[in-house]
C-alpha cells in the first residue's frame, strides 16, 4: 500500500535555489531521514527513509517520477540504507529493528523483505556503510557503539558477523581499499583503521578534527589524497574540514569550507567524480566543484529546512532528503554528468564517442593538457549539432582544469540520424581558441 504524499513535479521550487531545478518533491508530513540510489536495467531509483518505513521512487523519466514501493519499518526518525548487488540493507535507531534485508529484483513493481537480521546483543544501529561484500554497522547499541563488520558475500540474505572495532563510538565511516575512516564525534577525533584482515581490525592513527570538532561523516576524493570531514556542531557552526591523507600516518590539515555568514552546521557529504554533495542543516543541498580539492567552489544549491543526505546518479540526477521537507529530485541547470579521472593529459584530444552507432546513450571523452597555453582554468564547451548544423544540446559549458573528462549524452528524445559534437576550448582570457575539433556520430533507433 502506498501512503499519501505531497508531490510537486516539474515545478521550480519557490525556495531559494542556484543553478538547480526541482524535478519532483515528496513529503509525508512527518520526520524523514536518509536517502540512497540504486540503478538496474537502465532504471534509476531513489530510496529514502521516513518515520514509518522506507519508500522507493522511480526517477528514470523526468516527466514521470513516481513512488512505486513502500516498505514498512519500526517507527523511527533515523533510518539509513545501503545497497549491495540487488539487496537493500536498512538500519534504524528503533529498538529491536535489526537490519532489514530487501531483495530488489522485482522492481519496479514490488520488493521482497527476505530477512530482518540480528545477532546476539545487537538491536539497532545509527548508520550503515558498505564496501564490496562487506557491511559496516556503526553507532548502534552493541557494546561501545563502534563498528561491526558483516560479510554478505556468500549469502547476502544472511550476513556473517566477522569482527568489531570498539575503541571509540563511531557515528559513521567510509571504507576504501581496506581502510576504514571512522568519525568519532564524542571525542572529536577521526580514526584510521586497517581492515585488510576483516577478522582483525586495528587502529593505524587518530587525530582531532581541527577546531570545534564533532566529526559526523566523511568522504575521500577519487585519488584518495584528501579526506573531507563534516563537523556536526550546533554551538559553533560545523564546517567541512579538508585533510591531506597521502600519508596515513601523517595527516595534514589542508583547508576548510563553509557557507559565509551561515550559522548552520554541515551534516553529510558524498563525493562523485569531481563533485562533492553536501547536506547542510538550514541551508539545504549544496554541490561543490572539487577539481581543486583544497579550494572547493560552490556551483549549485537548493535551500531546504534541514537537509540530511544528498546522492547523485551518473545521469546527473540528484536526490536530497530533508528531515521536515521530505525527498527532492533535482537536476543542475548546467550538466554535471561529467566525470574527471584527473589523469594528466599529454595534449588536447576529442575521442570518438562510444558506442557508435548508439541507442540511446553514448559517452564522449576529451582531454585538456597542462601546458603553457592552458595552465589555468579554461572555458570549455561541448555541443551536439544535427546534420543541418543546428544546435541540439549543450553537454558542457563551463571552466575546467586540465585533465581527462567523460560526458554522457542521452538521445532518447531525439530521432535517428547523423549528429556532430564539437569541443571548443578558449584561453583563460576568452580571447582566442586554444583547441576546436568536431566529430560525427550516428544514432540508430
Amino acid at each position: 500500500m502506498l501512503f499519501v504524499f505531497v508531490l510537486m513535479q516539474n515545478i521550480v521550487s519557490a525556495q531559494q535555489s542556484h543553478n538547480i531545478k526541482v524535478l519532483a518533491h515528496f513529503n509525508h508530513n512527518t520526520f524523514h531521514s536518509s536517502c540512497w540510489g540504486y540503478e538496474t536495467g537502465g532504471r534509476e531509483y531513489a530510496i529514502y527513509g521516513w518515520f514509518e518505513g522506507t519508500s522507493i521512487v522511480d526517477i528514470t523519466d523526468e516527466n514521470d517520477i513516481r513512488d512505486v514501493v513502500f516498505l514498512p519499518g519500526r517507527y523511527s526518525g533515523w533510518r539509513e540504507m545501503k545497497v549491495y548487488k540487488n539487496y537493500l540493507y536498512i538500519v534504524s535507531e528503533a529498538d529491536s529493528s535489526g537490519i532489514q534485508i530487501v531483495d530488489l529484483t522485482r522492481l519496479p513493481n514490488t520488493v521482497d523483505l527476505v530477512n530482518t537480521y540480528s545477532f546476539d546483543g545487537f538491536r539497532r544501529a545509527h548508520t550503515i556503510s558498505q564496501n564490496g561484500r562487506y557491511l559496516y554497522i556503526n553507532g548502534g547499541n552493541y557494546r561501545e557503539g563502534g563498528i561491526v563488520v558483516l560479510d554478505a558475500g556468500a549469502d547476502p540474505e544472511r550476513p556473517v558477523k566477522l569482527s568489531e572495532w570498539e575503541a571509540d563510538y563511531v557515528h559513521d565511516c567510509r571504507v576504501v581499499n581496506d581502510t576504514i575512516w571512522a568519525c568519532n564525534p564524542l571525542t572529536g577525533k577521526v580514526s584510521v583503521i586497517d581492515a585488510v584482515d576483516k577478522n582483525n581490525l586495528f587502529t593505524i592513527t587518530t587525530w582531532v578534527n581541527g577546531q570545534y570538532p564533532v566529526p559526523h561523516n566523511c568522504a575521500l576524493t577519487d585519488d584518495h589524497k584528501y579526506l573531507y570531514v563534516c563537523d556536526e556542531n550546533f554551538n559553533n557552526p560545523g564546517r567541512l574540514k579538508i585533510w591531506n591523507i597521502s600519508d596515513k600516518r601523517d595527516i595534514i590539515y589542508a583547508n576548510e569550507w563553509k557557507i559565509n555568514g551561515s550559522t548552520e552546521s554541515v551534516h553529510n557529504i558524498e563525493i562523485f567524480g569531481n563533485y562533492a554533495f553536501l547536506s547542510y542543516y538550514g541551508e539545504g543541498a549544496i554541490v561543490l566543484d572539487i577539481t581543486d580539492p583544497v579550494y572547493p567552489v560552490e556551483i549549485a544549491s537548493l535551500k531546504t529546512t534541514a537537509c540530511w543526505q544528498v546522492y547523485c546518479f551518473p545521469s546527473g540526477k540528484i536526490i536530497a532528503s530533508d528531515i521536515y521537507d521530505g525527498l527532492y529530485v533535482l537536476k543542475t541547470l548546467d550538466p554535471i554528468s561529467v566525470h574527471n579521472n584527473r589523469a594528466i593529459a599529454e595534449g588536447f584530444s576529442l575521442s570518438q564517442n562510444y558506442p557508435n552507432p548508439f541507442n540511446p546513450a553514448t559517452k564522449i571523452k576529451f582531454s585538456i593538457p597542462q601546458s603553457e597555453s592552458a595552465h589555468r582554468v579554461v572555458s570549455t564547451s561541448l555541443i551536439v549539432y544535427d546534420a543541418l548544423g543546428r544546435e541540439v544540446q549543450i553537454l558542457l559549458d563551463k571552466q575546467l582544469q586540465p585533465g581527462t573528462y567523460e560526458a554522457d549524452w542521452d538521445a532518447a528524445a531525439y530521432p535517428s540520424g547523423v549528429y556532430y559534437y564539437r569541443l571548443q576550448v578558449l584561453r583563460s582570457d576568452y580571447s582566442k581558441d586554444v583547441f576546436t575539433e568536431t566529430r560525427k556520430m550516428v544514432l540508430i533507433k
